[in-house]
């Protein structure tokens, strides 16, 4: 609820204004005593010994402008809106320039909004046969929310953000939606990033067969042919692995020839262990 509602009135209007602030080239009217009273950044700036002090125009840096905005209206209405709720890469800004300018109850509204989004999803039933160019057309035809498919192309986005900013409920809200989507984020392959770190934690999370590992471990070596994946290799349980999922993980040169060669050994003496009891049986 609105503290002054009449503020909202003064939102970038010229009327009363005593600053101009520039975001990659856009100037913002606004009011010092408002930015003030809202933020002990803005307050220290405009009201203590620092030169913006004085200053009728001031430079914001390192600002996207339209997230410069969503975090003006909030402080002018108290209230957190976007122009596409579905924009998950703007709310994370709107929150790092909350956090930037102690903004608290903004970052609160922003981390709860995309808990949110991430709770109010059912999981897809996604088939093991489906390929990844064919399921853009598997979902229309089902018709899912298209705030879920942003949740999935933005998962890995929004999970390394909660977990650089230490969003506990976040960073556990995602886990859990990583957990019941694994087969379509690794579809879309909405699992990968720059950060080795974040998509060993993300395919790790999975509860999917090993061959849906297996391909995305194929997907992240295609991206980044001459890195050391080493640390990908307890994703690989070799328990479960088929004949031809091991095949595959070859492919990855992820364990050496030996090591694969071991497994092969291991398994063909465990199924030929079965073989020998089955035979055993229908022999009693």
């Amino acid at each position: 609820m609105d503290s002054f509602p009449e503020l909202r009135n003064y939102y970038l209007s010229e009327m009363n204004s005593d600053l101009t602030l520039v975001v990659e080239g856009h100037r913002l009217p606004a009011h010092r005593f408002v930015l003030a009273a809202k933020s002990p950044v803005f307050n220290a700036m405009f009201y203590g010994d620092l030169m913006e002090s004085t200053a009728r125009e001031v430079d914001i840096r390192e600002a996207p402008v339209d997230a410069f905005r969503v975090m003006l209206r909030y402080i002018y209405s108290e209230r957190f809106e976007m122009d596409n709720d579905k924009d998950f890469q703007q709310a994370i800004q709107v929150f790092k320039l909350g956090h930037r300018y102690q903004l608290h109850r903004l970052v609160q509204y922003i981390e709860q909004y995309l808990i949110t989004m991430l709770k109010k999803h059912n999981y897809i039933r996604l088939s093991d046969t489906i390929t990844s160019a064919s399921y853009d057309d598997f979902l229309r035809s089902r018709r899912f929310d298209n705030s879920l498919l942003s949740v999935i192309d933005n998962i890995a986005t929004i999970y390394e953000f909660a977990v650089l900013y230490e969003l506990t409920e976040l960073v556990n809200a995602c886990q859990r939606f990583i957990a019941k989507n694994s087969k379509l984020i690794v579809k879309k392959k909405s699992y990968l990033t720059e950060s080795f770190d974040t998509m060993e934690s993300i395919l790790g999370l999975m509860q999917t067969n090993p061959a849906v590992i297996v391909q995305a471990l194929q997907k992240i070596r295609d991206q980044h042919p001459g890195a050391d994946m080493s640390q990908f290799e307890r994703l690989v349980n070799f328990d479960t692995c088929s004949v031809d999922d091991i095949q595959s993980v070859r492919t990855i040169r992820l364990f050496s020839d030996d090591k694969l060669f071991d497994v092969l050994i291991a398994k063909y003496k465990t199924l030929q262990l079965e073989m020998n009891k089955v035979v055993k049986d229908r022999r009693a």
